[in-house]
C-alpha cells in the first residue's frame, strides 16, 4: 500500500512539477550558484542509507564552501518538505525520478545540469570523481 501511495505521490508531483522546473533552472543559472550535491534517503533505509550519511558528512568538510550539500527525505511526513526543496533547487524531476532508488545521489553542475545520478551506497571516490568533474565544468 505504501508503495502504492508513494508512486500515485510521485505521479502527481512529476505531471504537476513541468511549468516550474523552467523557472528553477533559470535561477540556476545565476553567478552565485554551487555545484550541488543531493542526497536521496529514507528514514527507513538503514543500511544503505546508514553508508550513505557518513560520507556525505565527510564530503562536506572535504569541499567546504565550494559544495552545496542537500539531503531529500522520502520518508512519510518529510516527502512535502523535500519535495518543495527540490522544486526550490530546480531538481523535482531528479527527485522524483529517482524515489524509488534510495538512496540516490545527484550531482549538478552550477548551472543546474546533472552530471551524475549514482543509486545506492558507492565507495567515497566515486562521490569525489563526480564532484571534481562537476567542478570544472564550464556551464
Amino acid at each position: 500500500m505504501q508503495k502504492i501511495i508513494a508512486f500515485l505521490i510521485v505521479m502527481v508531483v512529476f505531471f504537476g512539477a513541468s511549468t516550474s522546473t523552467v523557472k528553477a533552472e533559470d535561477n540556476a543559472k545565476s553567478a552565485d550558484k554551487k555545484v550541488r550535491f543531493i542526497a536521496i534517503y529514507d528514514d527507513k533505509c538503514q543500511w544503505s542509507c546508514g553508508v550513505v550519511k557518513p560520507l556525505v558528512e565527510g564530503l562536506k568538510k572535504d569541499y567546504g564552501e565550494k559544495v552545496d550539500f542537500y539531503e531529500l527525505n522520502t520518508s512519510k511526513g518529510k516527502l512535502s518538505e523535500s519535495t518543495k526543496l527540490a522544486k526550490e533547487l530546480g531538481v523535482e524531476p531528479f527527485f522524483t525520478s529517482q524515489m524509488p532508488y534510495i538512496p540516490c545521489v545527484g550531482v549538478f553542475t552550477k548551472n543546474g545540469k546533472l552530471v551524475k545520478e549514482i543509486p545506492a551506497a558507492k565507495p567515497k571516490e566515486m562521490y569525489v570523481k563526480f564532484i571534481d568533474k562537476a567542478l570544472a565544468a564550464k556551464n
